[in-house]
């Protein structure tokens, strides 16, 4: 839960040798934001610059290691924005 007009960071967690992570938006069926990982890291975060009423959806990550392709997606993450910031 986060206040309307808080800055928000969803975080995306995979395995440590993830070089990419996709973030998927709810209404959308292509990745919402990607980001590519220089050094491979098992974490990466997405922000938003406030939360509001389009930003209160559910969220799914996914990342990519060499090795594996794609991970399957992960559980959804509702975002609940709450009130006046």
């Amino acid at each position: 839960m986060v206040t309307s007009g808080s800055p928000v960071t969803i975080w995306c967690q995979g395995s440590l040798q993830a070089d990419a992570y996709h973030l998927y938006k709810e209404g959308f069926s292509d990745a919402w934001a990607m980001r590519t990982l220089e050094d491979s890291s098992n974490r990466t975060g997405f922000p938003t610059e406030s939360a509001s009423y389009v930003t209160a959806v559910q969220y799914q990550c996914a990342y990519h290691a060499k090795r594996n392709g794609w991970s399957e997606h992960s559980d959804p993450l509702k975002l609940v924005v709450t009130g006046e910031g």
